[in-house]
């Protein structure tokens, strides 16, 4: 049965988390942060690490496509202590899609969702031990607008958009219930592809009416 997990969280400065260091985590890979001159060193992940992928929009610069140099670009642009770094999804796969149909299914998710509204998006599939018992994603989105020149979108005023000023509403807590039901609409097309009967629901058990105790995603 599929299991209904999508989890959000913010890298956040102050928390003393790093972009580079999340980023290096998903991907199983050694990345160098800038910021901090040290190497974020997380090849012991890779062998759970199926599939990775940068997706950026239209105008995006193209040497976003390297991870190091995109969550970088990010540390570096970020000046405050108390900087929003990265947005960070884990989402439980469905076993019942063969694995190798989950890139497609995260591409378009993530296209739909964040890549078309202006987001960079960094994702990996992991498939840890035993094989094809807790297959999941990680992604990883910047939060910051690029216009259509390729370039952070400025303020009315004319000055770089700021921890305290906002220029995108990606923040607001209604984006957390469509990017939770686009994950379920999805998720059941891909279930549908590949001949299962079974569908995802994201609402809890107490909005779909159903007297049970919910379990909790290990």
């Amino acid at each position: 049965m599929p299991v209904p997990h999508l989890e959000i969280r913010i890298v956040q400065r102050s928390k003393v988390s790093s972009a580079v260091a999340g980023a290096a985590y998903q991907a199983g890979e050694k990345l160098f942060s800038e910021y901090d001159q040290k190497a974020k060193d997380h090849r012991r992940k890779q062998h759970e690490v199926v599939y990775t992928e940068i997706m950026l929009p239209a105008k995006a610069p193209p040497e976003y496509a390297d991870r190091a140099t995109l969550w970088n670009s990010v540390e570096e642009v970020e000046k405050q202590w108390n900087s929003q770094l990265a947005r960070r999804f884990v989402v439980a796969l469905p076993r019942e899609v063969p694995l190798e149909m989950c890139p497609q299914m995260l591409q378009e998710y993530c296209q739909e969702h964040f890549v078309s509204k202006g987001m960079c998006c960094d994702f990996a599939i992991h498939d840890p031990d035993p094989p094809g018992h807790n297959p999941h994603c990680h992604i990883m989105l910047t939060m910051r607008a690029i216009d259509e020149n390729g370039e952070r979108i400025r303020l009315p005023s004319g000055r770089w958009k700021s921890h305290k000023e906002d220029t995108v509403d990606w923040n607001e807590q209604y984006h957390a219930e469509e990017w939770r039901h686009g994950w379920a609409v999805i998720q059941n097309k891909y279930l549908e592809l590949a001949g299962s009967a079974e569908r995802v629901d994201m609402r809890s058990y107490e909005r779909q009416g159903i007297d049970v105790i919910p379990t909790v995603h290990m």
